[in-house]
């Protein structure tokens, strides 16, 4: 499924809020943690399928932001391979599952309001950074963000609170 809209601001800072695809269970993971759980094929595949639909929409990141999870990096680097080999990539702390949203926006006030940055994360700190951006505090009532999902969010100037315009949500289960 891919849901777009267009809508223009001036000055604005463009982010990709994109899920990890989907990972082995802790009891497959080498360590038996949440941390150390990798993408399984079908989680590549839904990364490598939400990609290629981002790179037709024209999607050029100069910087990649991810959790510091196996299965998120992962994500960050098929994420760099098919969209920008140059774009610099992180592991932050600040995409954890259960981050504070304030250090997410203490880490996205470093860049510039006109820079294109994807973030790399999980569930629950995307539904409430989703739910924060857009001031949509029942985005789970209408908003299906699976495993490898991918959203654009246009904000006013540099990210914050009530800031951010939903322009696209592109689901690889929806595909077809």
């Amino acid at each position: 499924m891919i849901i777009q809209r267009r809508l223009v601001i001036s000055e604005h800072m463009i982010i990709f809020i994109f899920r990890h695809g989907h990972a082995e269970t802790k009891a497959q993971s080498p360590d038996r943690t949440d941390e150390g759980r990798r993408l399984v094929d079908e989680g590549r595949a839904q990364v490598k399928w939400t990609c290629a639909r981002a790179k037709e929409f024209g999607v050029v990141p100069n910087m990649i932001i991810s959790s510091p999870r196996a299965r998120g990096t992962e994500t960050a680097e098929m994420t760099k391979g098919a969209l920008n080999p140059k774009a610099k990539v992180i592991k932050d702390p600040c995409l954890e599952p259960d981050a504070e949203l304030k250090e997410v926006y203490r880490v996205l006030s470093k860049f510039k309001k006109t820079d294109s940055v994807v973030l790399v994360t999980h569930l629950p700190q995307l539904g409430h950074l989703i739910a924060d951006l857009l001031d949509w505090k029942a985005v789970w009532q209408n908003l299906d963000f699976e495993n490898g999902a991918m959203a654009r969010i246009d904000t006013k100037g540099l990210p914050k609170s009530k800031s951010g315009n939903l322009i696209w949500l592109i689901s690889p289960s929806r595909a077809g």
